[in-house]
């Protein structure tokens, strides 16, 4: 009767442990599907516009509730540069210096600073 017992914990933990594995690679496998994420900068006003839908699964940085960065909703300039990887933003910021009147696609990583535009849900997943 007492082995029972002992493995009643066993057993609830080995199941919590199997569904986290699950929900997290189902979690991954939809992660990504993510897409591409468009912006457009408008160096003048010093704002950023989002040209396409967030994502239902939390993607990225940018999909944060914090950040409220939903389609043609604006985001700060200053904003946008702190969650892009240093090494990356001297790409972009190039691009804009030198004004160039045509689209460019400059892919870009997301800096290690940007969790703390992440809920506390949020940097769990992230």
């Amino acid at each position: 009767m007492n082995s029972i017992y002992i493995l009643i914990p066993f057993i609830v933990i080995s199941m919590t442990i199997f569904l986290f594995i699950v929900i997290k690679f189902i979690y991954l496998t939809k992660k990504m599907e993510r897409g591409v994420i468009l912006f457009k900068i408008d160096y003048l006003n010093k704002r950023v516009l989002r040209l396409n839908k967030k994502s239902k699964f939390f993607n990225t940085v940018f999909d944060s509730k914090k950040l409220n960065f939903t389609t043609s909703n604006y985001l700060s300039l200053n904003t946008f540069y702190d969650l892009i990887n240093k090494e990356d933003l001297t790409k972009i910021k190039d691009y804009l210096d030198f004004q160039v009147n045509q689209k460019e696609k400059i892919d870009f990583r997301i800096s290690k600073s940007a969790s703390k535009h992440l809920t506390f849900k949020e940097k769990i997943i992230w």
